[in-house]
């Protein structure tokens, strides 16, 4: 089963509350504005827990590259828009 589309908003609403963890923290600079931007700072695709231990896949739900790039997408529109 495809991760549902509340997840996905969930997902990425963790990711945006991280970077502005990270850009509180002077490890991402406030003008960041894309999500390959954020590279030159961190390893992006770790935010949402992607590299954790069981990360955001939950039993019986198979988090697609799809996924993952609808996720990514939706920080960037974030990042884009001036955070927010």
């Amino acid at each position: 089963m495809a991760m549902d589309e509340s997840r996905m908003a969930s997902i990425a609403e963790q990711i945006t509350r991280e970077i502005l963890q990270d850009i509180d923290d002077g490890i991402v600079p406030p003008d960041v504005n894309s999500f390959s931007a954020l590279h030159d700072y961190v390893d992006a695709n770790t935010y949402g827990g992607f590299c954790d231990e069981g990360g955001p896949n939950e039993v019986g739900v198979y988090v697609t590259h799809d996924d993952i790039d609808n996720i990514q997408e939706r920080v960037h529109q974030w990042l884009t828009n001036d955070q927010g």
